[in-house]
């Protein structure tokens, strides 16, 4: 089984105090949680988690990201009112989970979901994923679609293939090729987010920049990239569904999911296309908005 591996012996303490500083930028507390799964421990970022009366929201992170990247705008705070909410690091990506990564082509990935799930003492749960993450739920609904209570998904992969342009190409590969701040930036500010209406504050777009930087240089990540899901996965997916992209997304075109989510989802309730917005859009407020008034159906 392919594994990612940090290259520097302090690695996992880099990552780890880069989650506890990115706490600083949000006003919701959180507990941190190692659950045990089939697939190694499991890092959760729990609020609210002893409230059994709310149900549950999973968050799956992004690839090349972690958990913390769901609250970097202390944005969560929408959403624990009525949730407990999860925020976790992703077996085999840059933070603190067991570092095996299931091939694509298997179930490996829905079967660490339900492990997880079980570990953490949830039948079902509403779930939101971004980009990666996305696909993860379509993983989950191919193995255990009646876990999924209602489903978000934001600036999703595995519904569109890759935007395959010299510019998206470009913006990926310079930082990867030739890892620096400068370099960075140019990935975040043409990939990831979008003057005026898609940015972050200095102080948290130096956050994101400096995880990313120091996972190019010091990270090797073995998970192979989303692929596009077949029609029959994501019919298995008869929970409400709320499809969330950015008009300006250059790794999915944003007229390609819309068109495929209308075409798999029996139980669709929108496909909503943000204007102004890229792919970066689990740090929207705009999305969290969409998301709280969905999740309270």
């Amino acid at each position: 089984m392919p594994r990612s591996a940090y290259l520097h012996p302090g690695g996992r303490d880099w990552i780890e105090s880069w989650q506890q500083d990115a706490q600083a930028y949000s006003t919701t507390l959180y507990t941190a949680l190692t659950v045990p799964t089939a697939w190694g421990d499991t890092r959760v970022y729990a609020s609210g988690h002893t409230h059994h009366e709310r149900p549950a929201l999973i968050c799956w992170p992004g690839f090349r990201t972690c958990s913390m990247f769901w609250d970097i705008h202390d944005t969560i705070q929408l959403l624990t009112p009525t949730h407990r909410v999860y925020l976790v690091d992703v077996i085999g990506q840059p933070g603190l989970s067991a570092l095996d990564t299931p091939p694509l082509w298997s179930d490996g990935y829905g079967q660490w979901m339900q492990s997880l799930m079980d570990g953490l003492g949830l039948a079902e749960a509403d779930m939101a994923g971004a980009s990666f993450g996305g696909y993860l739920i379509g993983k989950l609904a191919a193995t255990a679609p009646e876990r999924i209570r209602r489903a978000v998904l934001v600036a999703s992969a595995g519904l569109a293939p890759l935007y395959l342009s010299w510019y998206m190409i470009e913006a990926n590969m310079r930082p990867i090729l030739s890892p620096s701040e400068a370099e960075v930036d140019y990935f975040l500010d043409r990939m990831i987010f979008r003057s005026p209406d898609h940015v972050l504050d200095e102080g948290r777009h130096i956050h994101i920049r400096n995880y990313e930087l120091y996972v190019m240089r010091h990270f090797r990540l073995s998970a192979y990239p989303p692929v596009v899901l077949e029609d029959h996965v994501w019919r298995r997916l008869t929970s409400p569904v709320l499809v969330i992209h950015g008009e300006h997304d250059r790794m999915f075109k944003a007229s390609r999911v819309a068109a495929r989510a209308q075409k798999v989802f029996s139980a669709l309730e929108d496909a909503v296309i943000l204007p102004g917005h890229a792919h970066g859009l689990e740090v929207s407020a705009r999305t969290f908005e969409l998301m709280r008034d969905f999740l309270a159906g």
